[in-house]
């Protein structure tokens, strides 16, 4: 969820600075970017077990909907969390993330709805941990998809209106392509919602590692990419004003 966090959050300060291009705007867009890149990459998040109820301003329809046809494919519910880290950054408001497990307790289902000023996400993620310690994700929160990924995370991204039966088909697929693999590790079996908390909590040391392991923590390429054409200078002209700040500390 923190990629689809950043994602939004990084363009809306491109489509900030898009408005008026011109040096002032542009380093603040470069120190807004890393101000919230080095607020969600920092290190592993903190997370709590959460009601549905305490968010009063989600899409609580969604929530029961995903959850009904994940429990028509054998995915049972094993709570409902926070990501408390995103949550204090206040980037958009708080989201509870529904988490279900698979028959075979070796494929996580994730269901949330998130919002960033007015623009509403539906996302439905299938993950699997391995024991190497790495990751197989196929998500629909296409939105994330201009940010590269760790190695160790190998992310499927799908349109936001497959359904949940065509997504864990996907996942499935692509995890036993992962276990057909010479050498293949096996996934790891998940026995609580406390397991879900400790493997995110790795996924985000490996995507924080990946993160510091750039100087400007989100590369021009990325930038580029989430600008797209209309917004393609500017992001350039962002990107360079981060790599001039790097370059001076």
């Amino acid at each position: 969820m923190n990629y689809l966090v950043a994602a939004a959050a990084l363009l809306l300060v491109l489509g900030a600075a898009a408005y008026l291009d011109r040096r002032r705007r542009v380093r603040r867009a470069a120190r807004n970017i890393r101000s919230t890149m080095q607020a969600l990459y920092s290190g592993p998040h903190s997370y709590r077990e959460v009601s549905l109820g305490d968010f009063p301003r989600l899409d609580h329809a969604f929530y029961e909907e995903m959850t009904g046809e994940l429990a028509a494919l054998d995915f049972a519910f094993l709570g409902d969390v926070e990501d408390v880290t995103v949550s204090r950054a206040q980037i958009g408001e708080p989201t509870a993330i529904r988490v279900m497990l698979g028959e075979d307790r070796r494929v996580l289902a994730l269901v949330y709805h998130a919002e960033f000023s007015g623009r509403s996400v539906r996302v439905v993620e299938m993950e699997s941990v391995f024991d190497d310690g790495t990751f197989v994700m196929t998500s629909t929160a296409l939105a994330a998809s201009p940010m590269s990924m760790p190695p160790e995370i190998d992310c499927e991204y799908h349109p936001a209106t497959t359904p949940p039966g065509a997504l864990a088909r996907a996942h499935r697929a692509r995890v036993r392509s992962r276990l057909a693999a010479a050498g293949g590790a096996p996934p790891l079996e998940v026995g609580s919602l406390a397991d879900v908390i400790e493997h995110q909590r790795h996924m985000d040391e490996i995507k924080a590692r990946f993160r510091k392991g750039q100087p400007t923590l989100v590369t021009r390429q990325e930038l580029q990419r989430m600008g797209g054409p209309e917004r393609f200078r500017t992001a350039t002209n962002v990107a360079r004003e981060m790599e001039k700040d790097a370059r001076r500390e």
